[in-house]
């Protein structure tokens, strides 16, 4: 958007994996859902070999976008992540985190404060894997002096619970004394992991859901880099942490969450196809919830730990668990899911308003957008018939009265009838009323988003 002007443009990542596929007019290397097909040139004696030889993991990146210094870059859950112009999209070049920091896998969603140091969570893998928390320290100033990535360092780390089963994380929080992560038992079985290739697997099929167990809260000092306290919560699975922040000796914790990741098998290709064909029967059902994690907890009895005014969030100590138990409250009525509030100025900071995308049965076919007063506990919501919006962007008007002054960007994508047509549209922040949208028509078939990022040129 320039001077009074919109202009659509859409590129390929020019991955490693993209490029090789392409040359090869084959999947080379195993995705998420998908293996890789053997090479037809090998003999059996080839094939046979090469389910013992290393085999490189995609570099593909098609979760999110963040900014490092005046870079950008594209993020997935391996370690490589690619550095991309922000005018022309070209793919510029490519960083594994790996070789910087001992870590296999990290989420796809760090964190950027004010001062522009960066924060991820990685798995690191030793004796036990540890959920290692990844600062970029001052990438903002650093860009004229030395490479962003030179000064990544591991500033704390919580050991998984299971030595063998490592959950799988795609988001976590960061306050301004606290890191959390939430550990679900949703996991990486490392003993699956290695027959991966003899029995011809793709990497979903080692993802172990174990239903009966509690999903972990672990609460982490910044400053001493330990465990402050861990509560431990019914079951649930989750993507996105929503926000957090301190109140009077307890972490306020937003989050969406599920009751299982069945989200997950929705975006295999079966089920697309299914859904397309009108056929498939999955309910998604993500709902905004909040957690108070209550840090001074010296009584022993079985009374709400929560003492935080107007909040029906529950802790309790039981004697059947070592972990402080707790029970949320339900912010929104509606299922959403892609939260996104005023950032970076209420990361980690008390807020009200958070804007999401109404999820209405499937995760690639979400409705329309909602936006949650998570004070008066109601939404405002934006739809329209025929067309599914994407993650809703915030950005603040020049000079803000409000948390909630300014507009909420999002891309729009239509149906069937019209698969190469995108708009931008443009609501207003507290009314969330339209404000305006520039519609495309392109020469192709436009694809679906995750997570984009606002690029203020200025």
């Amino acid at each position: 958007m320039k001077d009074g002007a919109v202009t659509y443009q859409c590129k390929f990542l020019d991955s490693e994996t993209y490029r090789k596929n392409k040359e090869e007019q084959r999947i080379v290397f195993s995705e998420c859902g998908t293996r890789s097909s053997p090479d037809p040139c090998h003999t059996i004696f080839q094939r046979f070999a090469s389910y013992f030889s290393f085999e490189p993991q995609s570099d593909n990146c098609n979760i999110s976008i963040y900014p490092m210094a005046d870079e950008i870059y594209a993020f997935g859950e391996y370690p490589t992540i690619h550095r991309i112009d922000p005018v022309t999209l070209k793919t510029l070049r490519s960083v594994n985190v790996f070789k910087k920091v001992n870590i296999v896998h990290h989420t796809s969603h760090p964190h950027v404060t004010h001062d522009g140091t960066m924060y991820n969570v990685g798995l690191a893998v030793g004796r036990r894997p540890a959920y290692s928390i990844i600062e970029f320290p001052e990438t903002k100033n650093s860009i004229y002096e030395k490479d962003v990535f030179s000064n990544a360092r591991i500033v704390a780390a919580v050991p998984a619970r299971w030595q063998f089963h490592p959950c799988y994380m795609h988001s976590f929080g960061i306050t301004d004394s606290y890191y959390v992560i939430i550990e679900q038992p949703f996991s990486i079985s490392t003993l699956s992991s290695i027959t991966l290739k003899l029995c011809r697997k793709a990497p979903f099929d080692v993802l172990q859901w174990y239903d009966k167990e509690s999903t972990l809260i672990h609460v982490v000092s910044r400053e001493t880099a330990e465990v402050v306290q861990t509560f431990s919560s019914e079951t649930f699975f989750f993507f996105h942490i929503i926000n957090q922040y301190e109140e009077k000796d307890h972490v306020v914790l937003d989050v969406c969450i599920y009751k299982d990741p069945d989200i997950i098998n929705a975006l295999l290709v079966s089920e697309l196809k299914n859904l397309m064909s009108g056929k498939s029967n999955q309910l998604m059902n993500p709902r905004a919830v909040r957690f108070v994690l209550p840090l001074k907890t010296e009584t022993e009895s079985s009374e709400n730990l929560v003492k935080v005014v107007g909040s029906n969030a529950k802790a309790w100590r039981s004697s059947a668990s070592n972990y402080i138990q707790v029970s949320p409250e339900v912010l929104s009525n509606m299922y959403c899911e892609m939260p996104r509030i005023k950032y970076p100025d209420m990361l980690g900071k008390k807020y009200r308003y958070f804007y999401g995308i109404i999820m209405m049965g499937s995760p690639v076919q979400p409705g329309g957008l909602v936006k949650v007063d998570t004070v008066k506990k109601t939404e405002t919501v934006w739809y329209e018939e025929g067309i599914s919006a994407s993650e809703p962007v915030f950005i603040p008007s020049n000079d803000p009265k409000e948390e909630d002054d300014g507009v909420v960007l999002s891309s729009l994508l239509f149906n069937k009838d019209n698969e190469k047509r995108v708009a931008l549209l443009i609501l207003d922040g507290k009314t969330f009323t339209e404000l305006g949208r520039t519609v495309f028509d392109t020469p192709c078939t436009i694809p679906s988003t995750f997570h984009g990022w606002f690029c203020d040129n200025k």
